[in-house]
């Protein structure tokens, strides 16, 4: 199944806007639930990375004067690609290359708990010195180790955008070397840019996690949707098939579902029209068998009749005789067409080879005066009922110099195609209306113009034509040549 169909992309749409929405929902939800803005869940996949340059930075804090803080400092900004900053709790930079913050991220640095209450019964504001933490009590022999807290707990991360710079920041004791009680402070981190930088933002996480998401999408529509695209295709050629006449198709059954009943409502329809169309010929067939014995004894009669009027009567009869002629001929074609039009009665197709047939053709319909040759494919052959394909071609010729016959030559080619033998007779006549292209194939059907009773057309010829064809599993169109001319096309499956 193509990519580029138009159903094909309406579902992937909605499979990756399915997707999208999903993964809305379930943002909105930990948000809700969890109070968890974007910020927090984007810088995720970094925290450990943060908490452990922390690790480094506290480690290595205790052995460095607070002088050489921001040469520290410097080393780590260079390693990281971030712009480093050390702050007390009440905003002051103790070291670093930031040196001020905005207010943003100012109301982040400040912790949030209440004093005493004053005079009026409202909390104290927060203390905005630096805090002192007690120094951990060191294990005696023989005692376990402590339990380890949550990095969380002990560096607590958050992330702000302000200023068109990225800010996190990581509480953390800062130590002075020989002091038992450090202070607690926040490690400020700044980027341009969160995405690019790994220690903010890492893409990759979280690229992977769309493409597993994606794929487990994928997975999941893919196969619903190329079953029912494809059924659909089915569907489609089998309605193709039913519109040119192809009765016979059989569309599978084996969905249970909606499709399954729309391919079995198409078999049925498929096998009602094959039983009206057959049903319209036989009985087309049947009229015309029926009206052939009365139009002989008529002609018989007239004939007998023709000798025994005077001269004066003998026009009459004359004129009767053409229009018994006429309704001869039409009886016949009647014939030929619903003879054609039932496969039930034909032999199967044979192995017939092309100029076998042309030359038949051309040994019976051309006459002096006219130029009907074969061009090229006369070696080939093709699957057909010798006969259908001869009264298709000798119709399809007698038309050619019936109406294309004094403007030029006209040829008959034949091509392999696919499988196929396409053989094409072309002439250099004034071709036909291009909204009549379509219609010249149906049972009595004229061109006013060009075809009335006068010059013999009946309106079945082409008819015959690809009720013969069809009946050798082939098919036939016409198309005009430019400059001019018509093209009558009937293609056959290959010998």
């Amino acid at each position: 199944m193509k990519w580029n169909s138009s159903l094909m992309r309406k579902f992937f749409f909605c499979a990756v806007l399915n997707l999208v929405v999903l993964i809305g929902a379930v943002l909105a939800f930990i948000r809700i639930q969890f109070e968890m803005g974007p910020e927090s869940i984007l810088m995720a996949p970094g925290q450990a990375k943060a908490k452990l340059l922390a690790e480094d930075i506290i480690g290595e804090m205790g052995e460095t004067p607070p002088a050489n803080r921001t040469s520290m400092l410097a080393r780590y900004e260079r390693m990281t690609g971030l712009s480093m900053g050390l702050f007390l709790n009440n905003g002051d930079a103790v070291g670093g290359s930031v040196q001020s913050i905005p207010d943003p991220v100012m109301r982040l640095l400040r912790p949030k708990q209440p004093g005493p209450p004053r005079a009026d019964g409202r909390p104290e504001p927060p203390a905005q010195g630096p805090r002192l933490a007690k120094a951990p009590r060191k294990r005696r022999e023989g005692e376990p180790p402590p339990k380890e807290s949550s990095p969380n707990t002990r560096h607590p991360v958050f992330l702000a955008n302000a200023d068109g710079q990225y800010w996190m920041g990581l509480r953390i004791p800062i130590v002075e070397p020989g002091q038992e009680f450090p202070y607690l402070g926040t490690l400020i981190m700044r980027s341009p840019t969160l995405i690019m930088n790994p220690l903010l933002f890492d893409i990759k996480p979280w690229a992977l996690g769309a493409l597993v998401l994606l794929g487990i999408t994928l997975v999941c529509w893919i196969p619903l949707i190329r079953g029912l695209t494809g059924s659909i295709q089915r569907i489609k050629a089998g309605a193709e098939q039913i519109a040119g006449g192809h009765f016979d198709v059989k569309l599978p059954v084996n969905r249970r579902d909606e499709i399954d009943q729309l391919s079995e409502a198409l078999n049925r329809m498929a096998v009602q029209l094959d039983g009206f169309v057959h049903g319209q010929k036989r009985f087309l067939g049947d009229i015309a068998h029926e009206l052939s014995a009365p139009i002989a004894r008529t002609q018989m009669a007239l004939g007998i009749l023709e000798e025994r009027v005077d001269a004066p009567q003998l026009n009459y009869v004359e004129g009767l005789r053409e229009e018994v002629q006429q309704m001869s001929g039409l009886v016949n074609e009647l014939l030929q067409f619903s003879k054609a039009g039932l496969r039930t009665e034909q032999s199967p197709p044979v192995q017939v080879r092309v100029g076998d047939i042309v030359q038949k053709v051309l040994d019976r319909e051309v006459t002096s005066g006219f130029s009907v040759r074969l061009t090229e494919g006369d070696h080939l052959s093709v699957m057909a009922q010798p006969d259908g394909l001869f009264r298709a071609l000798s119709n399809v010729v007698r038309n050619a110099i019936r109406y294309a016959g004094q403007d030029g030559p006209i040829t008959i080619a034949a091509q392999p195609m696919d499988g196929n033998v396409v053989v094409v007779v072309a002439d250099q006549g004034p071709g036909v209306p291009d909204d009549a292209v379509d219609r010249v194939f149906a049972p009595f059907y004229r061109l006013d113009r060009s075809r009335s009773r006068q010059s013999g057309g009946t309106g079945l010829g082409l008819a015959i034509v690809k009720a013969c064809v069809e009946s050798s599993g082939g098919n036939v169109f016409c198309r005009n040549r430019s400059p001019r001319g018509l093209e009558v096309c009937i293609s056959l499956r290959a010998g």
